[in-house]
């Protein structure tokens, strides 16, 4: 075995000198990884010292997936301390020009041990392993796009900190828009353009189209699909554009999921489909609403247990100010064919265009893990060859209380605890995710996430979420 693991390792590392000599010439390069709280972070290196980072790697240490949203130290219970270090591998593949500094390079990073074996708790690899499982169980591959919901913000960043710690809110939205309202993005225009670019540029992704949303100074980008891997990367660098670039251009985002009382929230909408031999499992089948089979069992496994992932696709305490019901974000437990209040939207179309639309995530999650933790509850739905309930064509919210349980329709955790819970008892989807996730980065999540909620719904003050999260995300 030890044989083989250091054949496969000159193997990688004859790769890597191969993508080093087609690098492009930069100043720095930035390696950016995306944390269990859903903060992205990053180590620079010049360019001189590329190789390095490449061939060896750059030391951090294991704690960097321990942190929280609130706290850069150990978190209790995650298995993840002071103690020893992991290697930053840059993914050569994966580099990007920085839009508004194009003299650098952003590229994202694998984790690796010091011997340059995969480490158990790095997101991209657990993505790596739920797809390669669900490819050579069943031959499936996933599609994944995006919606990215944010608010642009006006107001000095400096001045608004201060302001809050006051007590006071200069968290003031670009304008008091209505949803598409032309005059928004015309407005707007220099700003958001400059966004889509940097979009396109950094996270190698069609941009299909952009508006403006109902916040009044809130904006959606909707990102075409991808590899399910290529499309966990470029979420990452897509939101890293957003806020880059909008920094850049002085006005501040925020993809904070509910920064303003009154107004509506920012979601981060994940589309998806799924293909075997070059059919579309969504479509075409004698299923309900043309589902196949083996898509019918896929879907039943994500809403069967999307309760219990629900912590992985709105992973703080303020995400839950989100989840209300007749808002468009999903708050029942219900599939539905373009039905907007349903949590699993169905959206028929043709072989390459039929998704399915999931619509409780937000931009405080990580990317990898929450495609992982949607692909492993398809999974699990696979294998016990489940079948969806009857779809519903109506917003259960206009239900009254006896008919939704008459229908076996319940709302959604209502809280990041709730969540923790629901997936606490959910013995099998908690199985399917140490087979998937591993059982060192599953401990590590729900240590994270308990911390989040003992921080935030025990203070249970909004304006300090705000103050201290808005710029995190």
């Amino acid at each position: 075995m030890e044989t083989i693991m250091d054949e496969q390792r000159q193997t990688e590392l004859q790769e890597r000198k191969d993508q080093l000599r087609g690098f492009p010439r930069c100043n720095f390069v930035h390696l950016l990884w995306c944390d269990i709280s859903g903060v992205r972070r990053s180590r620079v290196t010049p360019y001189s010292r590329l190789i390095d980072a490449a061939m060896k790697g750059i030391g951090v240490t294991r704690n960097c997936m321990g942190m929280t949203s609130f706290f850069d130290g150990a978190t209790p219970d995650t298995g993840l301390d002071q103690v020893g270090e992991i290697r930053l591998w840059a993914d050569l593949g994966t580099a990007r020009p920085q839009p508004w500094r194009l003299t650098n390079q952003t590229v994202l990073a694998n984790m690796v041990t010091d011997r340059g074996q995969p480490w158990e708790c790095c997101p991209r690899g657990a993505l790596r392993r739920t797809l390669q499982l669900l490819q050579m169980q069943f031959g499936i591959t996933m599609e994944v796009g995006c919606e990215t919901e944010f608010y642009l913000l006006q107001g000095d960043p400096q001045a608004i900190g201060k302001q809050l710690q006051g007590g006071g809110q200069l968290l003031f939205p670009l304008d008091e828009s209505k949803y598409s309202q032309s005059s928004s993005i015309n407005a707007a225009s220099e700003d958001v353009e400059a966004i889509v670019l940097a979009i396109q540029t950094l996270a190698g992704v069609t941009v299909e189209q952009f508006h403006a949303e109902a916040g009044g100074g809130q904006f959606e980008i909707v990102t075409g699909h991808k590899p399910a891997m290529d499309a966990a990367d470029a979420l990452v660098l897509t939101r890293e554009a957003i806020v880059a670039t909008a920094a850049r251009q002085g006005h501040p985002a925020t993809l904070l999921p509910h920064p303003f009382s009154g107004r509506p929230s920012s979601g981060a909408h994940i589309h998806f489909s799924i293909f075997k031999d070059g059919e579309n499992l969504l479509c075409g089948g004698s299923r309900e609403a043309g589902l196949t089979e083996l898509g019918d069992n896929f879907l039943s496994g994500i809403l069967g247990h999307l309760p219990g992932i629900m912590s992985f696709l709105a992973a703080t305490p303020n995400s839950y100010r989100r989840l209300q019901p007749s808002s468009w974000t999903g708050a029942f437990q219900i599939w539905g064919v373009n039905n907007k209040e349903a949590a699993l939207r169905l959206i028929p179309g043709t072989n390459m265009s039929t998704n399915c639309e999931i619509k409780t995530p937000d931009a405080t999650s990580n990317p990898h893990l929450a495609i992982a933790a949607i692909a492993t509850a398809g999974l699990l739905g696979l294998r016990r060859g489940g079948l969806l309930p009857e779809s519903l064509s109506v917003d259960p919210a206009t239900l009254t209380k006896e008919e939704r349980q008459n229908e076996g329709i319940r709302q959604l955790p209502s809280s990041l605890q709730a969540a923790l819970d629901t997936l606490n008892i959910d013995k099998d989807l908690v199985a399917g995710l140490k087979e998937t996730l591993g059982a060192p980065l599953l401990q590590a999540h729900i240590a994270v996430k308990r911390a989040e909620v003992k921080r935030w719904s025990q203070a249970n003050d909004h304006n300090l979420e705000v103050q201290e999260l808005w710029a995190r995300y």
